[in-house]
């Protein structure tokens, strides 16, 4: 018996060929030939249903690896995703901690130049302070000289009277 194999000769040419020897057995009264026809055909449409079946095999393993690829991308995107996500979210919190970086150092140079200000004012009302007393001690130095200069004056008034009124006194 020759090799009728899907790969021989194909599901067609089985089928073609096993009905053509069905058909001359029949009419050459002979049931071999008839009977190996209707195996070559049945045989033909085996192999018809086997590459069907193959075909819808190879198709659903297509179809569940490209279903499979595509839950990959997925899965790859939502990831890809999450980390722009996080990246963005510490890029945030870095502009927000650079924010208040500059803000407390903004403030803590204010704080510094206003107490510098008041330091330099307090220094300002002291030397105002020193000099008040420095003028004040001069002014009292030197009223303290005219009243002694007046004192002075005054004893030797004092002085010159009590040795006027002893000459009045022994002159008379």
């Amino acid at each position: 018996m020759p090799d009728n194999t899907p790969a021989a000769g194909g599901g067609f040419v089985d089928k073609v060929a096993g009905k053509l020897k069905a058909t001359a057995g029949d009419v050459l009264g002979r049931d071999d030939l008839a009977a190996e026809g209707e195996l070559q055909q049945a045989k033909a449409a085996r192999a018809d249903e086997a590459a069907r079946l193959d075909a819808e095999a190879r198709q659903a393993a297509d179809e569940a690896e490209t279903k499979a690829q595509r839950e990959a991308n997925a899965v790859e995107q939502a990831r890809v995703s999450t980390e722009l996500a996080e990246a963005e979210r510490l890029q945030e919190i870095d502009a927000r901690r650079q924010a208040d970086e500059a803000l407390a150092a903004a403030e803590a140079e204010r704080k510094s130049a206003t107490l510098d200000q008041h330091e330099a004012a307090a220094e300002a009302a002291i030397d105002r302070r020193e000099e008040a007393v420095d003028v004040g001690e001069e002014q009292r130095r030197r009223q303290a000289a005219e009243l002694q200069r007046e004192a002075d004056q005054a004893e030797r008034t004092a002085d010159t009277l009590a040795g006027a009124r002893k000459n009045v006194e022994e002159r008379g």
